[in-house]
């Protein structure tokens, strides 16, 4: 039994300390003593032991790691890298009505990636860059759509071809249980993240799941939308879901209802296949 014998929380924290990666003499000590500092000080040794091991893994997956636990996170990281790239959609709807969406900007002349439903029946497209609300809207006029699998791509008006592009990752090299990070501009609020992990991948042969060439059912091993739990809200539709390098993974597309508020994410593959037909 741990030392006091005492409630709950101290059970839970004999058990998480016997089962924590730690020198015999560290653990030894630890459950011993009743002092939380030292506990604690024990918890995040083997918070460390785990990253570097987390870290081997994909040095053998020939991946760099993501920034250090030590550091900033891996969401800041990624917001740091990604969200100059992502733009504030304000489309106007028929009978002048207004909505808000999320896009990214994937080249550097300002194309934008973004989900049919936030731009895809308008009469007029207005595009914010960055995050302060008094920057001039651009512009942007819609370039096609492809219906089913819900996405758009935008051309924005009068840029000089130098903006910063998100990278567009490959989505069979994605990971079930690894990080996953939502950008969008929901609401009224600006560049909101969110942080969670890729819950799992949908295969369905449909429309989009085909070659868009041969327009034979692409191969299993293709998932054609990412499953996550990093939360989206209104107004989300349409941004990036990035690994934790800053990849984009996904394009957010829709809130699961049926299944707890999870979000469900265009997968890149799809993406890059969308943007070679309409582009």
């Amino acid at each position: 039994p741990p030392p006091g014998g005492g409630g709950d929380a101290q059970e839970l924290s004999f058990r998480a300390l016997s089962l924590l990666p730690l020198p015999p003499r560290m653990r030894q000590l630890a459950l011993q003593s009743s002092d939380t500092s030292l506990r604690l000080s024990a918890a995040l040794h083997a918070a460390r032991t785990l990253q570097r091991s987390y870290e081997g893994t994909l040095v053998l997956r020939g991946e760099p790691p993501p920034p250090p636990l030590g550091g900033r996170s891996v969401a800041s990281a990624v917001a740091q890298k990604v969200l100059p790239s992502v733009v504030t959609i304000v489309p106007t709807l028929l009978r002048n009505a207004t909505s808000k969406g999320t896009g990214c900007i994937v080249s550097p002349d300002g194309l934008v990636v973004t989900n049919k439903h936030v731009a895809g029946l308008t009469t007029g497209i207005k595009c914010y860059l960055g995050s302060n609300p008094n920057t001039p809207p651009i512009k942007a006029r819609l370039v096609g759509t492809d219906p089913d699998s819900d996405l758009a791509v935008l051309q924005l008006e009068g840029v000089q071809g130098d903006l910063p592009v998100v990278e567009l990752g490959d989505t069979n090299s994605v990971q079930l249980g690894e990080w996953a990070v939502a950008l969008g501009n929901p609401a009224e609020f600006d560049q909101v993240v969110t942080l969670g992990v890729v819950s799992g991948f949908s295969r369905n042969s449909n429309n989009f799941s085909r070659d868009p060439l041969t327009k034979r059912p692409l191969l299993d091993c293709t998932p054609t939308a990412l499953l996550t739990d990093a939360s989206l809200a209104p107004g989300m539709s349409g941004g990036p879901l990035c690994d934790a390098w800053g990849r984009v993974i996904g394009i957010n597309t829709l809130i699961r209802g049926d299944m707890n508020g999870m979000g469900m994410s265009i997968s890149a593959d799809v993406v890059k296949r969308a943007l070679s037909d309409i582009a």
